[in-house]
């Protein structure tokens, strides 16, 4: 990487980014590599979690969340409290 770069800068383009049919609604682990780009650590065990253990139930709340807008277009009463990614944001610790 050139002096100077920001690794977290191929963030969403690491692995082919993750809007990829074969991948929409899933972790994977790719995405787990990619977010280290940011400097977010992770251990080992919530790799585990996210791409086996708990797999299912991470997709199912993936799903939930709607990909027909961007975070910006929101509008504030569209991020309250049932708001889909507050309930993945409210899950268990890894």
């Amino acid at each position: 990487m050139p002096k100077g770069s920001f690794s977290g800068a191929h963030l969403e383009r690491f692995g082919g980014g993750g809007n990829r049919p074969d991948s929409a609604n899933t972790f994977m682990a790719d995405g787990v590599v990619a977010i280290t780009m940011l400097g977010v650590g992770h251990s080992g065990d919530a790799a585990v979690e996210l791409l086996e253990t708990r797999a299912i139930e991470f997709s199912e709340l993936l799903i939930a969340i709607s990909s027909e807008k961007t975070f910006v277009e929101l509008a504030a009463e569209e991020v309250g409290d049932g708001w889909a990614i507050r309930s993945l944001y409210r899950r268990p610790a890894l």
